[in-house]
């Protein structure tokens, strides 16, 4: 699975929030197979994004080089 801006084709996240809780208390496991594939972020873009995923294992690769403030953000929150 893939996550890209809107067009599905920019290594570029301007919108924020764009991907932000997605999958917060869902309970994933591994997503290791989760392609992030942007370079730039926006601010917050992954915030929460696995937030309270208690039994995640696997976490996806984060190639983003350009950061802006609070991408990252209690990504993994709460996942022991």
């Amino acid at each position: 699975m893939t996550l890209l801006d809107e067009t599905g084709t920019s290594t570029t996240l301007s919108d924020v929030s764009a991907f932000a809780t997605m999958f917060s208390e869902v309970g994933v496991v591994d997503a290791s197979g989760l392609e992030l594939p942007a370079t730039t972020l926006a601010t917050r873009c992954y915030a929460n994004m696995f937030k309270d995923c208690t039994s995640l294992t696997a976490a996806p690769e984060l190639p983003a080089t350009t950061l802006a403030n609070y991408c990252y953000n209690n990504m993994f929150y709460n996942c022991t």
